[in-house]
């Protein structure tokens, strides 16, 4: 994965847990571990340098990973990421 991707499962996870689901309620839905979630949240955390769950909720709205228009489209997603990296 390049530096700037976010993978699908990311992308999901930031948009449910905007939605207000917790690790286990994202874990269930996507069929993997509620720790796997917590883990793949940390990270995101780490590179988007987001202090906390609001934080990285927040950057991915500045990425406009969470509101109208291609939020649908991986590739503009990438396109975003690749942009504030």
């Amino acid at each position: 994965m390049r530096p700037g991707q976010l993978d699908q499962t990311d992308l999901t996870i930031v948009r449910m847990l905007h939605r207000g689901l917790g690790d286990a309620a994202i874990g269930r839905r996507l069929g993997i571990g509620h720790r796997t979630v917590q883990r793949r949240v940390h990270r995101l955390m780490e590179r988007w340098s987001a202090p906390g769950r609001v934080a990285l909720g927040a950057r991915a709205q500045e990425l406009g990973l969470l509101g109208e228009g291609r939020v649908g489209d991986p590739a503009f997603a990438e396109e975003r990421l690749a942009e504030s990296a």
